[in-house]
């Protein structure tokens, strides 16, 4: 298809004429193309145009694994622009279509769970996640998958699983196989990631993921196999997402130099904890057990802090005959951990005195200091 031919059916709106070349094109990379610059030459004369060639083109990802070459992930620009038209804030005085409020959040949730976080804004998709969340739902207006009324939902579905949520990370995909794989990997993100908003995105997608496998595996092995591997997942999420965010901040205080700024990354970790066992919920031993280490790791940090600006206030710099002040000496010195050896530098008051390794953790008496650790 020339330019002039796919311009042509972009200012028609010709969707079944767009939709048929896309099904033709076998190049990836040109069939990506034709899905912005359609996007692009669409979304203001003809949204609904937009609005279907972008949902086609998410749905791509979920049919097929990496559908436009190996590590090339989905094109931040496209769902932007997607995400804007979904928008209802975009089309305020518009009659004839209001937005859908959920599948712009849909969008969003899409992103973060394919690792998109860029969207040429300061605050990214993230950003527009929370400032979705934050705005009151409308009725639903875009298409989505048929849910049963409460009378009958299928009774088979456990209580310990979330409720289905048609407006996230949904698909026409019908590979079994495809979805156990989505179901899997996005599972596994949800319990490791430590960053909050990805591991709930990929929690999303792997309830999203065992609806679609349930619908279409019913009464069968699979079936019972991905229920109890939900069932689990379900369990154990609040609890992991809990602890590996607080572990997640714990690690970028370990790298800093500052005790002050150290602290104030712990106490934020201590803080999240503190929720996670307000909880009183089966993760609750776990939770107590890291929560242990960090407050274990605060005292130890205020006690530093104690001993520094004590010695501070101590040292006076001294006169030699001469009356030019001579360097005082030092005032710390550094030794290695026996358990994981890495390099401690502490204050030498501290020499003779219980700690524990900042490292692993591993408990320790400080030795004193000698010529070479000076």
């Amino acid at each position: 298809m020339t330019w002039d031919e796919h311009h042509a059916l972009c200012e028609s709106g010709n969707l079944t004429a767009l939709v048929a070349h896309l099904g033709e094109e076998d190049d990836p990379i040109e069939r990506e193309v034709f899905y912005g610059a359609t996007i692009n030459m669409t979304h203001q004369k003809h949204p609904q145009v937009a609005l279907a060639i972008g949902t086609q083109y998410i749905e791509e990802f979920y049919k097929t694994p990496e559908p436009f070459g190996p590590g090339h992930p989905p094109d931040g620009a496209i769902l932007k622009r997607l995400a804007l038209l979904f928008d209802p804030a975009g089309y305020e005085e518009d009659e004839g279509y209001t937005g859908d409020l959920e599948r712009a959040i849909w969008v969003c949730q899409f992103a973060l769970a394919f690792g998109v976080t860029n969207d040429g804004t300061k605050g990214g998709f993230p950003g527009r996640l929370l400032a979705a969340n934050t705005t009151p739902l409308n009725e639903p207006t875009g298409s989505a998958a048929p849910v049963a009324p409460d009378d009958e939902q299928d009774l088979r579905m456990p209580n310990t699983i979330p409720p289905r949520s048609t407006s996230r990370c949904y698909s026409r995909a019908t590979d079994v196989q495809r979805l156990v794989q989505i179901f899997q990997n996005s599972g596994r993100l949800a319990v490791e990631s430590k960053n909050p908003e990805t591991a709930h995105a990929n929690f999303d997608l792997a309830v999203e993921a065992y609806y679609q496998i349930v619908s279409l595996c019913s009464a069968t092995e699979l079936e019972r196999s991905v229920t109890q591997a939900m069932q689990t997942l379900a369990g154990d999420f609040p609890t992991k997402v809990c602890i590996n965010e607080a572990v997640g901040i714990c690690e970028k205080a370990d790298k800093l130099k500052s005790i002050k700024t150290k602290l104030k990354y712990l106490r934020n970790a201590q803080e999240i904890l503190e929720r996670g066992r307000a909880r009183q919920d089966n993760g609750y031993p776990s939770i107590t057990s890291v929560y242990d280490q960090v407050v274990a790791y605060i005292k130890q940090g205020e006690a530093i802090l104690e001993k520094q600006s004590k010695n501070a206030d101590q040292q006076r710099p001294t006169q030699n005959v001469e009356g030019v002040h001579s360097a005082p000496p030092p005032s710390e010195f550094r030794f290695s951990c026996p358990n994981c050896t890495r390099h401690i530098r502490v204050p030498i008051s501290l020499a003779g005195t219980a700690a524990a390794c900042p490292g692993c953790g591993h408990e320790l008496t400080i030795p004193q200091p000698t010529a070479g650790t000076l």
